[in-house]
């Protein structure tokens, strides 16, 4: 019985990592660990988000290369680091 509780309250790493890929910071927050630089991931992420749409109405195309391609590794690294950090439980 308690086995099966366990594996219901279970969160998935591979959930974890696609969504700290998708949105910044949702995956700390679905896992409940790093809250505070989960919330930070969000807020950086929306404020990235608007300053790459403004650059791209102004047609700022130096800096949007920039942004997508920092935004990736970002990304990239945020989503492996969610995903072992939802192996570890």
């Amino acid at each position: 019985m308690k086995n099966k509780i366990k594996k219901r309250n279970e969160k998935s790493p591979l959930l974890a990592g696609i969504l700290n890929f998708i949105f910044l910071g949702a995956g700390y927050l679905y896992l409940g660990k790093r809250k505070v630089f989960g919330w930070l991931m969000i807020i950086a992420f929306i404020a990235m988000s608007i300053e790459f749409f403004l650059g791209t109405l102004t047609h700022i195309n130096n800096l949007m290369n920039t942004h997508t391609i920092s935004l990736t590794i970002i990304a990239i690294g945020v989503a492996i680091d969610g995903y072992l950090l939802g192996r570890e439980n």
